[in-house]
């Protein structure tokens, strides 16, 4: 089935599958996940401390061994991570061309599945910050005008940017993460579909979610994990 999946992927639509997961006051999913783990994940799992980011880590590898599973129709425990610092796991066992993303925030989890390159972010919206100051750190000039100019609306035009920038850093190859700043990319551009990449955004409750790909997605699937967290809804922006 799978070489059956290879041999037929570029001829495929371009796809995204947007798969989320929160937090929730049962630690069961996490509990079976343990027995899943890799050697790199236990020794990770055991190096972290917070009990919240310890749940985070378990039920975001719950989620991905699950989308995973039910998207290629294989076993649950057919894939093996690898940790690596301040990257993704890597996965093996993954047919070609097939790209994933991983982003958390705040206990929701959101794994990106595509045929075409992909970058996801995901950010708590907190209106109690100072935006401004922040904002320097990674926005250029041009951004920082616009902010300026349209402070009514900081809150969105903060978190909009960063998760473009961040989902865009994410997108590329770790060679050029390393030379680019993100006063560097142009996140207003992305915002507004200027640039090659293709720019999705939504929001549940109140985080912001931002996925960028290679090429413009012709099918988007939300998906959760477990399905009673269906209560929260993806909404696209125009």
């Amino acid at each position: 089935m799978w070489l059956h999946w290879q041999n037929n992927l570029k001829q495929l639509p371009v796809m995204l599958q947007l798969w989320f997961s929160k937090i929730g006051d049962t630690t069961e999913i996490e509990r079976s996940t343990v027995k899943l783990l890799s050697d790199t994940e236990t020794k990770r799992l055991s190096s972290t401390r917070s009990h919240h980011k310890r749940r985070e880590f378990l039920l975001s590898r719950a989620l991905m061994r699950h989308a995973l599973s039910q998207n290629f129709l294989c076993p649950i425990d057919e894939w093996t991570f690898t940790e690596r610092e301040n990257l993704a796991p890597r996965i093996n066992n993954l047919p070609s061309n097939t790209y994933l993303s991983l982003s958390h925030s705040k206990g929701l989890i959101c794994f990106a599945i595509s045929n075409s390159t992909v970058g996801i972010d995901i950010e708590y919206g907190e209106n109690d910050r100072d935006f401004l100051a922040l904002a320097k750190i990674f926005m250029n000039e041009e951004e920082l005008t616009y902010l300026k100019k349209n402070m009514e609306m900081k809150t969105d035009i903060f978190y909009r940017t960063w998760c473009a920038k961040e989902a865009y850093y994410k997108a590329v190859p770790s060679t050029t993460q390393s030379k680019i700043s993100y006063r560097d990319i142009p996140g207003q551009s992305l915002i507004n579909n200027e640039t090659s990449w293709s720019l999705t955004e939504g929001i549940i409750e109140q985080f912001y979610v931002t996925a960028i790909m290679d090429n413009k997605p012709e099918n988007i699937i939300t998906q959760y994990f477990p399905e009673d967290n269906n209560e929260h809804h993806f909404g696209i922006k125009p």
